[in-house]
């Protein structure tokens, strides 16, 4: 199964918009590496937990069930869950906790995972009263479901919110309808400043941008050598890259090759 699921390498663009979320934390049941390969090309590697976790890593990626990196680790058969909280409780434990403290999307999950039913039971216990009751204003996340499924959606009524794809009994539509759902909650997170320094959107900036941007340039472009080695600069440097520069457009040489590009 590993070699079989391995051969894929080509992500979905449900993959692509989903690494695109300005998000540091993800969970999956899935074994494949398609959402690491997103990630990557979106300029964003994830640390995948729990086989490299790296703290220079700006977000993480919970394998729940295991990686096919890792073929011995994955869980598939009944004695696999039956005996997963014997190696597997701190993983069970980081979702816990980002249920408890996050709004999670949960995006192609069945919600029938035996797993978490069981991690999901552990919260609603620790939480009591309020998150067994009706209409909680604090639910576990937001489910996006493909097709309606009314006992689904009642059995966890208490515990998410739900979005339905379904139109009608085309199912290539309720895809298509999800995959602009993600284009659009990408778009409503994402930062309105982020392509500042982003040469690629020079034609669509306001010629106030474009000052602003030219202003920029040169202050990293005036930047020393010693200069660029304080602590300080290394946060106004990260400040350029979140504005859409990248480490290498924020050096100086790179800056004094472009800086007649916006004039």
């Amino acid at each position: 199964m590993a070699s079989l699921l391995g051969s894929f390498d080509c992500h979905a663009l449900a993959h692509g918009l989903l690494a695109s979320l300005p998000v540091t934390e993800m969970v999956t049941t899935n074994y494949d590496r398609l959402m690491e390969t997103a990630a990557a090309g979106a300029g964003r590697p994830l640390s995948v937990l729990p086989y490299s976790p790296s703290e220079a890593s700006r977000g993480w990626l919970l394998k729940l069930h295991g990686c096919l990196e890792h073929p011995s680790d994955i869980v598939l058969t009944r004695s696999d869950f039956l005996r997963y909280d014997d190696r597997r409780a701190a993983l069970r434990g980081i979702v816990q906790a980002m249920l408890m403290t996050r709004h999670m999307l949960f995006v192609g999950f069945s919600l029938q995972d035996d797993n978490f039913h069981r991690i999901a039971e552990d919260v609603r216990k620790a939480l009591g009263p309020v998150a067994s009751a009706p209409h909680s204003a604090s639910p576990f996340g937001t489910a996006i479901a493909m097709s309606s499924k009314t006992w689904l959606q009642r059995l966890w009524s208490h515990d998410l919110h739900w979005i339905e794809m379904e139109s009608g009994t085309d199912n290539l539509e309720a895809a298509r309808r999800f995959e602009i759902f993600l284009d659009r909650l990408s778009l409503e997170a994402t930062d309105p400043s982020g392509h500042l320094l982003d040469h690629d959107f020079e034609g669509a900036m306001s010629s106030a941008e474009l000052s602003l941007a030219q202003r920029l340039r040169a202050l990293s472009a005036a930047v020393t050598p010693d200069e660029r080695r304080t602590a300080a600069w290394q946060r106004i440097e990260q400040l350029l890259v979140d504005f859409g520069a990248s480490p290498e457009r924020s050096s100086r040489t790179d800056v004094a090759d472009r800086r007649d590009r916006i004039s």
